[in-house]
């Protein structure tokens, strides 16, 4: 009975132990009281790795594609040190690693990371001090990329192919003692990137490897609060403080971001971009496909900074593109292109043949709907005028007939006219013949 209690007794021990052994260590895995390391070239691992409370620090080398999300690491509490390497990881989820309380180091070397692969609330909220991206493919740095890491002290994004970092990118970081950004795509620097007015006096900015230009000054480098930042550049880049003044770097823009252009086949037509910025943007065109344009295809060709369409199809409409980008970012500015299709032959019918004569065409493309307006309103302003000049030909007309109807009534009917020559009335007899008496019919009285 004794023995037989034994026996059941260890059984349950081994079986116990098994258990312990399975959940601690996913297949695949090595591990230890304190550690994991999975992953060997041509083993998979598993989707969901449950480790052990008491594990510190976990190694993945080698592994298959990755998908990071939340459920990826379970109890693992008191995980410190996380180190993925030498795999493909093709998505970092919102707060994907927000379950590891204890991090504190975060190393993703060799892993493609790329800008999209990367959620922007990734690592936000972390307590973790050291986190090394280097050797991946980031090519952009957002602005909301590190939000929340108020612990971070070491930040390695060496080897990427950075070219663009958005201002307060490092906000966040306000305990940062060391910044690398070696060997990436940088053309400029700023200390916009940070914080204002905050105490960045023990930080050094490694960017050896970079192209920095030298064309104008980088961005709020004058102003007075911001001097730590010369002196944060550990020596290993051509930054001087020039005695000439150099313009102020800025970002590439435009006048009008959109942009609506007509024209009927098979006519010519050009896109003109023109961008400011400093130093002078770089112009790129992207057909309506998402095809760069940068070399002739077949009646498409850049020229100055001018696409030009010849002999414009129908299925050429839709949206171009102009992608403007110096040092400091870039901007695109829209094109609509419309293709007024051509109009159907006039077809001619006769008792016995049929004739096709074609539509006359326009010697220049349709104006767009702006040259439209303007020309409406100029023939509108014409109308006015002549309406205007003939108005007053009438008024004036109907005045002089008024005037004349006016003057007729208001005449008497006396013409004057130059009395005739009067004889003199003095050449009459002074004492002329007395007029004969006139005498009544006699009634035998006399009168």
């Amino acid at each position: 009975m004794t023995y037989t209690f034994c026996t059941l007794l260890l059984l349950l021990s081994v079986l116990h132990f098994l258990h312990v052994e399975c959940v601690t260590c996913p297949h695949g895995c090595q591990c230890d009281t304190a550690s994991i390391s999975c992953c060997k070239p041509g083993e998979s691992l598993p989707d969901y790795i449950i480790g052990h409370p008491n594990i510190t620090t976990m190694t993945l080398n080698f592994c298959n594609t990755l998908d990071i999300t939340r459920r990826t690491f379970s109890n693992l509490d008191d995980l410190i040190e996380l180190t993925i390497r030498h795999t493909n990881i093709a998505f970092i989820d919102d707060s994907a690693f927000s379950g590891l309380k204890s991090l504190s180091r975060l190393m993703l070397n060799e892993v493609n990371l790329q800008s999209m692969d990367l959620h922007r609330a990734a690592f936000q909220d972390l307590q973790i001090q050291h986190l090394d991206l280097s050797n991946n493919s980031l090519t952009t740095i957002n602005s909301q990329m590190f939000s929340g890491l108020s612990k971070l002290k070491t930040l390695n994004l060496s080897r990427n192919k950075i070219s663009l970092i958005q201002d307060r990118a490092f906000q966040s970081l306000v305990q940062l003692s060391i910044l690398n950004l070696g060997y990436n795509s940088l053309s400029t620097i700023t200390p916009m990137w940070f914080k204002a007015s905050a105490n960045y006096s023990s930080l050094q900015i490694h960017l050896m490897g970079n192209s920095l230009t030298e064309e104008c000054e980088y961005r709020g480098v004058s102003i007075t609060e911001n001097q730590w930042f010369a002196h944060s550049l550990v020596p290993n880049i051509s930054f001087t403080s020039r005695d000439v003044k150099a313009p102020e770097c800025s970002k590439p823009s435009f006048v009008d971001l959109y942009k609506e252009v007509y024209v009927q086949e098979p006519f010519p037509v050009g896109l003109v971009c023109s961008a400011n910025g400093y130093p002078t943007p770089r112009l790129t065109w992207l057909l309506p496909s998402g095809v760069p344009v940068s070399s002739p295809m077949g009646s498409i060709f850049v020229k100055n900074g001018m696409l030009i369409l010849n002999q414009v199809q129908l299925s050429m409409s839709g949206l171009y593109a102009c992608i403007a980008t110096n040092s400091e970012g870039s901007a695109a500015n829209l094109y609509r292109l419309v293709v007024i299709p051509l109009p159907a032959p006039r077809t001619t019918t006769t008792t016995t043949t049929t004739a096709t004569s074609p539509t006359a065409i326009p010697l220049h493309p349709t104006l767009s709907p702006s040259a439209q307006n303007k020309t409406t309103l100029i023939l509108i302003w014409v109308c006015v005028g002549l309406l205007l000049i003939a108005l007053a030909f009438f008024i004036f007309y109907v005045l002089k007939k008024v005037f004349k109807w006016g003057k007729k009534k208001m005449s008497t009917g006396f013409e004057f006219k130059k009395f005739p020559e009067t004889p003199n009335i003095l050449m009459v007899p002074e004492n002329p013949k007395p007029m004969p008496h006139v005498y009544e019919p006699q009634t035998g009285v006399s009168q």
